[in-house]
């Protein structure tokens, strides 16, 4: 896939205190921290079970950090959320003994992205399409797609959300909103392809006109 959980909270730093399901939880237990690294005292499932990986992130006392590597089956690297993936870690300072979570919204993520490459013409490589066929593996500007995607995602977890929590105002203003700057967003994709295997991108594609409306 071309996004991750992070990329939701670059956007919603407070996500997890919103919205996240029990099904897509992927770990919980008890932790400590030491500037950048997490040890698991406690765990419902090892990191190494849950296929931990960077880009998921941990909630710890209702903070969410980014994950950036999965060093043991009880042992992470983690970070405060940083201007850019490729940045240096920041600290988290010590905790000891708190719990932790870690949730993924990976279904919505990958639905999200499926509905904008099925707008460009392509297919997620996923499906294990038939050879010659386009997906996103042939884009050579990913970048400009997270965005977009991450907006999409996060109008239909605010969508699912409010109608399991109908007195949720703020929930279901956070649908409007994301409706709103994900179609301002759809406006400027802009997929360069390369078809030919050599690197370098020979044709640009646009999206179908999306439609959305709020459930």
């Amino acid at each position: 896939m071309l996004t991750s959980d992070r990329d939701l909270l670059v956007i919603d730093p407070s996500l997890l205190r919103s919205v996240s399901w029990l099904g897509q939880r992927l770990s919980t237990g008890v932790c400590s921290v030491s500037a950048t690294a997490l040890t698991a005292s406690t765990q419902d499932s090892t990191f190494t079970a849950a296929n931990i990986s960077p880009g998921h992130i941990i909630t710890i006392d209702d903070i969410s950090y980014e994950i950036i590597a999965r060093t043991s089956a009880n042992t992470l690297t983690i970070s405060r959320l940083r201007a850019e993936p490729s940045g240096s870690p920041l600290p988290i300072g010590t905790l000891t003994d708190r719990p932790y979570s870690i949730h993924t919204f990976a279904p919505q993520l990958a639905a999200a992205e499926s509905e904008i490459l099925s707008s460009l013409g392509l297919t997620p490589s996923s499906t294990s399409p038939p050879s010659g066929t386009l997906t996103e593996l042939h884009i050579t500007n990913p970048r400009t797609l997270i965005r977009p995607i991450a907006l999409l995602t996060l109008r239909h977890l605010a969508d699912a959300a409010s109608l399991t929590l109908p007195s949720s105002a703020s929930i279901a203003r956070a649908a409007t909103v994301y409706m709103l700057l994900f179609e301002r967003a759809a406006r400027f994709i802009s997929a360069q392809l390369d078809t030919n295997s050599d690197g370098l991108p020979d044709t640009t594609r646009s999206p179908s006109q999306f439609h959305l409306t709020r459930a």
